[in-house]
């Protein structure tokens, strides 16, 4: 069995999926907070770096610099926490964020997912679906909602109730197609949006 009596760093930086920048921070994270996704990070006590870059990418490919913060950055003797809001995130996306700190190279990503509701009440992804559907509704106050799945001749395969604001649909029990996801909110209110399976 092997045991690891010390580390250095160096070791750390060699772990698959953790940077040398991702082993100077206490703590990163992203989140949604009305519209706007809000990033905070702990630098750890004894971590500096000669400036940061916040970015963000969609894809996970190209990422672009959204903000920075310029000079020395952190401090040896206290850990130091930073925040940064990304005022317009891409909305209906998913939103990767890392940022750069300085010569230390750059944090693994964090990623959340922005939906606007503003023109829709359901958003539906992937769309086409091929096995698994994650379909987003709005519903802030929690009612019970009536769900249903109908072909495009209307004919109802399935139907529930939820209260939550995200469910994930199994769909490799549907045929190949065009399918509606309608739902009825307590005040009668009824929306639909179309998806389509392939495979």
């Amino acid at each position: 069995m092997l045991r690891v009596l010390s580390f250095s760093l160096f070791v750390l930086s060699w772990l698959p999926g953790l940077t040398q920048a991702d082993s100077s921070l206490s703590s990163f994270s992203a989140s949604v907070d009305a519209g706007s996704v809000l990033l905070i990070w702990t630098l750890e006590a004894g971590s500096t770096c000669n400036g940061i870059s916040v970015q963000r990418s969609t894809d996970l490919l190209t990422f672009y610099e959204i903000g920075n913060i310029a000079g020395i950055c952190g401090s040896d003797d206290q850990p130091v926490t930073y925040t940064f809001s990304d005022d317009r995130p891409v909305l209906n996306a998913e939103n990767h964020y890392r940022l750069e700190l300085g010569q230390l190279g750059y944090t693994s990503t964090r990623t959340v997912d922005v939906t606007d509701f503003s023109s829709d009440k359901i958003q539906i992804r992937p769309n086409p679906v091929s096995s698994s559907l994650v379909v987003r509704l709005e519903n802030a106050r929690f009612e019970l909602l009536k769900c249903s799945i109908s072909d495009v001749s209307g004919k109802v395969l399935d139907q529930f109730s939820i209260r939550e604001g995200e469910l994930t649909l199994n769909t490799t029990q549907l045929p190949i197609g065009i399918f509606i996801f309608s739902v009825v909110y307590e005040d009668g209110a009824l929306y639909y949006s179309k998806f389509s399976v392939s495979r």
